[in-house]
């Protein structure tokens, strides 16, 4: 499972928080593949930087699939709720593209019995 989930810009990160971020993606890449049909990988990137004196975390997140890609970013001072923030950000972007086919296929439907009538 690790060959679907890349981290860029860990090594910023200690140890300790390593093991949580590849615990964490571990766990939501198994919660989005049973959503898919197909296999996807996860893209994350970490950049650290320091605007005002304080550490700050930019995380991108990128999802690649056989149907395209979703992607989604945020930026937080702590890395844990930033994390947590960008994964849920990929979720509803997820549910959007679900939410849209599933409208799509029941137009279709519609206008099949509609025409039947």
């Amino acid at each position: 499972m690790e060959e679907m989930i890349t981290i860029s810009g860990s090594e910023i990160l200690n140890i300790e928080e390593k093991k949580w971020l590849i615990t964490r993606l571990g766990a939501m890449h198994d919660k989005i593949q049973r959503r898919f049909k197909d296999s996807v990988f996860l893209d994350l990137h970490i950049k650290e930087y320091e605007p005002e004196g304080k550490k700050k975390f930019s995380m991108h997140v990128r999802l690649h699939g056989a149907s395209g890609e979703i992607e989604a970013h945020h930026h937080d001072y702590n890395l844990s709720r930033g994390l947590q923030r960008v994964l849920d950000k990929l979720l509803g972007e997820i549910e959007h593209l679900f939410r849209t086919e599933d409208k799509h296929a029941q137009q279709k439907k519609m206008k099949k019995l509609k025409r039947m009538i």
